[in-house]
C-alpha cells in the first residue's frame, strides 16, 4: 500500500536520536505532532513544518505519519529573534522532494544525483533559507477533521 500525502493537519512522529547519536546505545526519541504546513513550489512539496518537538541533534531523523510510513527528513527547529530554539516548530524535507535523487543513487550508485540535493533551484533554496517572497502555503480547505461521538 501506500503512503497518503501529508497536508495540514496530518498526525506526524518525530524519530530522531537527538544529542547523544545512534551510537550511544540510546533508543531514539519518539515525539508526536501535526504537520502544521506545507509549503509547495510547481505543485510539490518542498517543505514540511511540524509540532512534534525535536531537539538538538535530531537533524536526519525522520518524520513518520500514523501508518508508519517515512513522510520527511527532519533538518530543523525554529528559532526566535535572539537564537532561542523553538522546539515546536520544526521544518522537513519531504519524501517527494528527494525520492528521485535517492532511489536513482541506489539504483546506480552515482553520488550526482545525491549532490543535486545540495544544490537545489535558487527558489527552493529562498525558501528553505526563509529568504525572498513568501512560499505558497497549502489551502487550508484540504485539512480534514475527524470527530468522534462521546
Amino acid at each position: 500500500s501506500k503512503a497518503r500525502p501529508v497536508v495540514k493537519g496530518t498526525p506526524l512522529f518525530a524519530i530522531g536520536h537527538g544529542i547523544f547519536g545512534p551510537s550511544s546505545g540510546v533508543l531514539p526519541l519518539i515525539t508526536s505532532g501535526i504537520c502544521s504546513k506545507v509549503v509547495t513550489y510547481n505543485k510539490q512539496p518542498v517543505m514540511l513544518l511540524s509540532s512534534a518537538p525535536v531537539h538538538r541533534g535530531n537533524s536526519g531523523g525522520v518524520l513518520v505519519n500514523t501508518d508508519g510510513y517515512f513522510v520527511g527528513l527532519v533538518t530543523g527547529n525554529g528559532k526566535t529573534s535572539t537564537g532561542r530554539t523553538i522546539t515546536h516548530l520544526n521544518f522537513a524535507i519531504p519524501l517527494e522532494a528527494i525520492t528521485v535523487a535517492v532511489n536513482s543513487f541506489l539504483m546506480n550508485g552515482d553520488r550526482k544525483w545525491l549532490d543535486r540535493l545540495n544544490s537545489p533551484p535558487s527558489r527552493i533554496d529562498d525558501i528553505w533559507s526563509l529568504r525572498g517572497t513568501p512560499p505558497i502555503w497549502e489551502a487550508a480547505d484540504k485539512v480534514h477533521q475527524v470527530s468522534s461521538k462521546l
